[in-house]
């Protein structure tokens, strides 16, 4: 193998360098490791884009300059004698290598070519006229109504029943108690398949019996106190509107017991 005095004694095939090979960086503004400078191992590719210099700006393509001529190679340097052979004879000096040719200076580059002016727009073209919009037809006659036909008669109404003979007056005995509950006007009720309490009702006139105002199911109602037991009589009328075909039922209840006899049904 040839004895290397310098690196720079060394040759390389530079086909064979890739971007992961190490090179050698002394950085001369890092007094870090030495005044003139410190050292550091780096890929080729860590500093490819510093080799390869900051893109410039974009412009128009010119024409290419001229490529600059290639650089002359240097003559290798004569090879050193070969030393005589005897007892292990000390071998010759490998000759020194011959200096490398300089590079050729790059090329000028082409001035940049400019761009051609662009075309005026030519005249727009006149729009032609609009045609004559056609005449309305005239709208035809509307037909006469034809005429209504007359109302039917009324139907007659049937003639009142006679009244009943009024009953013969009751007789009182003991004490007497009395109580009235109305109401004018009425207020709305729900049509449902349950009774429903009238407790919107107003105590009227009334003597000894308590008066108790009653809500959803359970109606207006009077509590006959201690004392006044005995037979009463409860006379109740009801008129009601309703806005369909409807069955109402109404009845009187004693104790929360219906009383079956003053139960009456109306559609």
């Amino acid at each position: 193998m040839p004895i290397y005095q310098r690196l720079t004694d060394r040759t390389f095939n530079p086909s064979a360098v890739t971007l992961t090979d190490l090179i050698h960086i002394v950085v001369t503004g890092d007094t870090s490791q030495s005044p003139e400078g410190s050292s550091y191992k780096t890929t080729i590719g860590d500093v490819a884009h510093v080799l390869s210099g900051a893109p410039g700006s974009s412009g128009t393509s010119g024409s290419s300059g001229p490529s600059g001529t290639s650089g002359t190679s240097g003559s290798s340097g004569s090879s050193g004698t070969s030393g005589s052979s005897g007892s292990s004879g000390s071998s010759g000096t490998s000759g020194s290598s011959g200096s490398s040719g300089t590079s050729g200076s790059s090329g000028n580059s082409g001035s940049s070519g400019s761009s051609g002016t662009s075309g005026s727009s030519g005249s727009s073209g006149t729009s032609g006229s609009s045609g004559s919009s056609g005449t309305s037809g005239t709208s035809g006659s509307s037909g006469s109504s034809g005429t209504s036909g007359s109302s039917g008669s009324s139907g007659s109404s049937g003639t009142s029943g006679s009244s009943g003979t009024s009953g013969a007056d009751g007789i009182v005995t003991g004490n007497t108690s009395y109580g009235e509950i109305f109401e004018v006007g009425g207020s709305q009720i729900l049509i449902g398949t349950s009774y429903q309490g009238w407790n919107t009702g107003i105590q009227g006139r009334s003597q000894y019996l308590t008066f108790s105002s009653g809500s959803g199911s359970i109606g207006d109602s009077y509590t006959i106190p201690s004392g006044f037991d005995g037979d009463y009589l409860i006379n109740a009328t009801y008129t009601f509107e309703s806005g369909g075909n409807d069955t109402l039922t109404s009845a009187i209840f004693v104790n929360g017991v219906e009383q079956s006899p003053t139960t009456t049904s109306i559609t």
